[in-house]
């Protein structure tokens, strides 16, 4: 992939759209955009994400660290940097960072920021696919423009004027991008506050404000479930949407303009789910795609939640449901989908978490990408290599006196003739998980193959088979340990990995239970988690 005119170029790979490139990168194209150069910004919206200024500290000295992957590039320009990912460029390419730089604040860090956007005019002034494509486009476009007044502020001469007139450019683009976009992009809600933004901004796109405004609110009625999941059913995603939600709320305050009722009561619905899907850390679940997120972002967005006495802990219609007793939380995947978790569960004692699915790739190039998303990485029952992908799954909950009653019927697996009916309690003190997992075959036609119950432990925690191979001792690095049985005769521990924080592959273990379905034999597999 070619950088600009510099004669340098940068490998990035991934599945493109080579017509869309050939035509984008056209000197007729790129004219099109305009050459016109803005006397300023008409507004410049807040960014509600906060920044790091240790961070930009570690970027000044030539630490470039992004999605879990380091380059030290004392002295050198960070965009051609070889043997990086993909997700490394391109969070390179969308400036995220440049908050950390604003929130360090110094003269310094300033001139650190200037000089690296205009090394970043320099080479890519002119479309480049993978760093102009929409999100990574979106992200760059949306941090330049919240923080312009600290790259440019009352500064003239030749950086301001090439600035401006990219921005603009790149906001021009991106309109083009999002208006032949498919379905799934028309409704992504991040990408049309962006847009927002850009009318808000530049007084030649003001006249785009309203009719954007009522694109969200078509795509907030398309995003958003009843009980106020978002269809992605990824908790990371889900706090990251509130995030841009608030952050438009606030700005189109600040620019004296009324607040659609369906935008706020679409923060109202969402917010309260970033608790729900935090574990005893602070930290959000691992489900489809979702990675962990921090304390500091969850905390930012969930102070318009109701009290904790009003709070659900069942989310039918999303497919996720809660139990919480003592020092104890388990948040189930009741569905399944996007990834293939039907009634997967995680569990926590206090900040420790216990039993988790495996996390996510974020670099879609990768290897692990697709591999993360099957069945045997998630805490659930795998039958004969079939996907548990979401089925009709039917779900009922029972609450007396502090105890508490999961079933779920899963028909994943209807298509083989076998029907998963799981079992989850856990006891009011929280210091007893207890399941039970039925595999019962529909008919004779079901056809018997192997199957094995995965439960997949956090790194922080070692296993050690103990009782002939009966029990498994859950002992964490800190606190007390948790103890493993079953009624299973094949149980045995195996290898694993968590890739719940950002490109950080950890390696871990998992218990596994193993067994072999029969055409007219129910499957009755019982076990339990007990404090010690």
């Amino acid at each position: 992939m070619k950088s600009g005119d510099t004669g340098k170029s940068v490998t990035i790979p991934g599945k493109r759209n080579r017509l869309r490139d050939l035509v984008t990168t056209s000197k007729i194209y790129q004219s099109s955009l305009g050459n016109r150069i803005p006397r300023g910004l008409n507004f410049q919206p807040k960014n509600p994400w906060p920044g790091n200024g240790n961070k930009a500290d570690a970027i000044f000295r030539g630490s470039f660290d992004f999605a879990g992957d380091q380059s030290f590039l004392a002295n050198k320009e960070p965009w051609f940097a070889d043997n990086m990912s993909a997700t490394w460029h391109q969070n390179l390419h969308g400036f995220n960072w440049l908050r950390d730089f604003a929130d360090n604040g110094s003269e310094a860090g300033c001139r650190h920021a200037i000089a690296l956007t205009t090394s970043w005019l320099r080479h890519f002034d002119k479309i480049t696919p993978i760093i102009w494509d929409m999100e990574c486009l979106r992200q760059r476009v949306e941090n330049w423009m919240c923080h312009s007044d600290f790259l440019i502020g009352t500064k003239h001469g030749a950086f301001r004027d090439d600035f401006l007139k990219c921005l603009r450019q790149q906001c021009e683009h991106l309109f083009r991008l999002y208006k032949i976009g498919d379905k799934e992009q028309k409704n992504d809600l991040q990408l049309i506050v962006t847009l927002i933004y850009a009318c808000l901004c530049f007084k030649d796109f003001n006249s785009r404000t309203e009719p954007f405004l009522k694109r969200l609110s078509n795509a907030l009625s398309d995003s958003i479930r009843i009980d106020g999941g978002h269809r992605s059913r990824n908790p990371e995603k889900h706090v990251n949407i509130v995030g841009s939600l608030i952050g438009l709320e606030d700005n189109l305050l600040r620019a004296g303009m009324p607040v659609p009722q369906k935008l706020t009561a679409a923060i109202e619905l969402l917010s309260p789910l970033i608790t729900f899907f935090q574990h005893g850390d602070g930290k959000l679940a691992v489900f489809n795609g979702g990675l962990e997120s921090t304390v500091e972002i969850c905390q930012l967005f969930t102070k318009r939640n109701p009290e904790p006495e009003a709070r659900s802990l069942s989310y039918h219609a999303s497919g996720f449901e809660k139990m919480v007793a003592g020092k104890s939380k388990v948040i189930i995947d009741t569905n399944g989908g996007p990834f293939a978790g039907a009634s997967s569960f995680e569990f926590s004692d206090g900040p420790r978490r216990l039993v988790v699915n495996c996390g996510t790739e974020t670099d879609d190039m990768s290897e692990w990408y697709e591999k993360m998303a099957t069945t045997p990485c998630h805490s659930t029952l795998c039958f004969n290599g079939i996907e548990a992908k979401s089925g009709t799954n039917s779900v009922h909950r029972t609450d007396e006196k502090g105890h508490c009653l999961i079933d779920i019927e899963s028909r994943s697996y209807f298509a083989q003739s076998l029907i998963h009916l799981r079992q989850i309690y856990l006891s009011p003190d929280g210091l007893n998980l207890r399941g039970e997992d039925l595999l019962k075959p529909v008919d004779d036609s079901h056809v018997p193959g192997p199957f094995a119950l995965r439960f997949h432990i956090h790194p922080a925690n070692r296993l050690s088979l103990s009782q002939g191979g009966k029990t498994v001792i859950i002992q964490p690095k800190k606190g007390s340990g948790w103890r493993f049985l079953s009624n299973c005769t094949n149980t045995r521990i195996g290898d694993s990995v968590y890739a719940g924080e950002r490109g950080n592959f950890r390696r871990t273990q998992q218990i596994v239970l193993s067994g072999h379905t029969e055409t007219q034999k129910d499957i009755i597999v019982k076990w339990a988690f007990n404090r010690v």
